[in-house]
């Protein structure tokens, strides 16, 4: 449903230039000549057929790189404990507030650990202008401006998060935490997911999402999350979470899990763990260091683009739309399949001879656009128009 790239910098891909010179057959296919020397020094080049891209690479699912961000998260500094906590509790420390700082600490130097080992590519900023408008994201905001006002720091206590931890103390609990403490969770964790709901949304996706949350008894994961397009062209999700969930830390991973999915979804139209989402997963661990490390995914199925190579995994199969997929980058065909224990076999599909590559390669040239991407655009327009001509006759 997305309008793919018109990035200028796919004209000026050489790489992808030359994939699609040897695919029309303008250059022939040229063989890596046999070097003796090649275990111990090779310079990387072009001639050899199968070599990928970096395993990085970001084309596929993602949103257009030109398009500069609104803003960028402020990463606290997680270092050394603050000084004002350190005066606040004064000189009498309980074994208690011993215990606070300790953790305390423990939280920086982890947190500072996280963000030595994130890539630089995934602390660039986000493009946020797939948010809704300014009016939107107010109205939304209503809701959580009473919470977010609750949720402030207190000096002598732990933050709401990591009171939500059975080995808290009570008496050293945030006070909005307190009441989820004492109750019975099974009573209160409906209320608790839209309250930490309604808190991460402020501090970390800018008010912009509006997904439902359900709870299920029957799955095969603690969450899972629904996405759809709605007749007028909004993506919208749901978040599914297991009703068998037995404590709040289970409710704040998975939660955050699933709202970092529905932001790449709704914001950048991205499936599966791409760039967009791990930089919401980023953002949100830099902005609370107290929330949990979200990772990848198992990923089911491959994502690959057969001209640029470009790849991505995910848990979709499109099995009714696969061969209505493009790549976001080139606009060329992407083959679906089950993904196996060697994720990143370089053995790629290229091979593959479908109706839609010998389409591309019989009229490529025949088109009167100038540009990769107006041609692409034409000729997936045609194909769609020849496969229906097909079907009604």
């Amino acid at each position: 449903m997305n309008e793919p790239t018109t990035d200028e910098t796919v004209e000026f891909d050489s790489e992808l230039k030359i994939r699609l010179q040897k695919f029309l057959g303008l250059v022939a296919r040229q063989r890596r000549l046999y070097n003796p020397m090649a275990n111990f020094e090779y310079e990387d080049n072009h001639m050899d057929e199968d070599e990928p891209p970096s395993l990085l690479h970001s084309r596929l699912w993602t949103s257009n790189a030109n398009v500069q961000p609104q803003s960028t998260p402020t990463v606290p500094d997680k270092r050394n404990p603050e000084p004002s906590r350190i005066r606040a509790l004064g000189s009498n420390l309980t074994n208690e507030m011993k215990m606070l700082l300790m953790d305390d600490m423990v939280q920086r130097a982890n947190a500072n650990y996280f963000e030595s080992q994130t890539p630089d590519h995934i602390k660039e900023p986000i493009d946020l202008s797939g948010l809704p408008s300014e009016e939107q994201r107010a109205l939304t905001c209503q809701q959580h401006k009473k919470i977010a006002s609750m949720i402030g720091p207190h000096a002598a206590l732990y933050n709401f998060v990591d009171s939500l931890r059975s080995t808290t103390p009570l008496n050293m609990c945030h006070p909005l935490a307190v009441n989820y403490r004492k109750r019975d969770f099974g009573a209160c964790k409906e209320h608790l997911a839209k309250t930490l709901f309604h808190i991460l949304n402020h501090q970390i996706f800018h008010c912009g999402l509006r997904p439902e949350i359900v709870w299920k008894s029957c799955m095969n994961s603690l969450s899972s999350i629904e996405h759809r397009i709605e007749s007028g062209g909004q993506r919208r999700s749901r978040i599914i979470l297991w009703q068998n969930i037995k404590h709040p830390g289970m409710v704040v991973k998975e939660l955050l899990h699933e709202m970092c999915h529905a932001a790449a979804f709704q914001y950048h139209g991205e499936t599966g763990h791409g760039d967009n989402c791990r930089k919401w997963a980023y953002r949100a661990k830099s902005m609370m260091p107290e929330l949990p490390e979200i990772v990848d995914c198992n990923a089911s199925y491959k994502y690959t683009c057969l001209l640029c190579r470009a790849r991505s995994f995910g848990r979709i199969k499109f099995e009714d739309e696969a061969s209505r997929l493009r790549c976001f980058y080139c606009q060329f065909e992407v083959n679906v399949e089950s993904c196996t224990d060697d994720v990143y076999n370089l053995s790629f599909t290229d091979q593959l001879v479908t109706p839609y590559k010998e389409f591309v390669r019989a009229n490529y040239g025949k088109c009167q656009q100038s540009g990769h991407s107006a041609k692409m655009r034409a000729l997936n327009v045609l194909y769609r128009e020849h496969q229906q001509q097909l079907s009604s006759n």
